[in-house]
């Protein structure tokens, strides 16, 4: 539905659900460099022109902590 993204797991019982409500990390446009990124129904989102780039780097593992 995103284009390229990437699948989240969740590690706490917080946010155990990510999985199966479908959070990704995906691009969007409304993101750009220097501007208040914001989440798409929870899912973080990126600027497209580096979206690719970090979801590559973040694949194989990586912890990601996102406070409100």
């Amino acid at each position: 539905m995103h284009g390229y993204s990437l699948r989240l797991d969740g590690l706490e019982p917080t946010n155990s659900h990510a999985r199966s409500r479908e959070i990704v990390v995906h691009a969007a446009n409304y993101v750009t460099d220097g501007a208040h990124a914001g989440r798409s129904w929870g899912c973080p989102a990126l600027d497209p022109t580096v979206c690719r780039r970090v979801i590559n780097q973040i694949r194989g593992g990586t912890l990601r902590y996102t406070g409100s």
